[in-house]
């Protein structure tokens, strides 16, 4: 248990209990990420489909993800869930097996970007000169290449 020092009454102090203080921000940020919309449906997807891609292997056999695994173009039914492509693949056997790769990618290239983000923006504002300048024009000379 800590003191606060009360301004108004000079020398009294005023016993704090920390963890009412920790308890109240776990409590606003709750609150926060409940009444955005926006956030709460992002995290709900993120879980849901990192959840999905654990379970969907055992749920979904990789063998129908195969050339020639079903019927030619298929409409969905209760052997094929989404149906068949022009190569027999069951569609719905795709979508859960290519979930996991998916996200590997999301996660790296978020993981990189921000790596590199932050190292530009450390290197931008402590170093003056030659590092800022070229870390300014950069985007305006890979803007002016071609990409042919």
């Amino acid at each position: 248990m800590t003191t606060a020092f009360l301004p108004e009454t000079g020398s009294e102090t005023l016993p704090v209990d920390e963890t009412s203080l920790a308890s109240r921000g776990i409590r606003a940020s709750v609150r926060y990420w409940l009444g955005n919309w926006k956030l709460l449906l992002g995290l709900v997807l993120i879980v849901g489909l990192t959840g999905f891609s654990i379970k969907g292997s055992y749920i979904v056999d990789f063998d129908l993800t195969k050339v020639a695994a079903g019927d030619f173009n298929a409409r969905p039914s209760e052997k094929h869930f989404l149906g068949t492509d022009n190569v027999r693949r069951d569609v719905w056997a795709l979508i859960i097996h290519g979930i996991h790769p998916s996200l590997k990618v999301g996660l790296i290239a978020g993981v990189l970007g921000t790596a590199v983000g932050v190292v530009l923006g450390v290197v931008g504002g402590t170093m003056a000169g030659t590092p800022t300048r070229s870390s300014a024009r950069w985007p305006t000379f890979s803007l002016r290449c071609p990409l042919y």
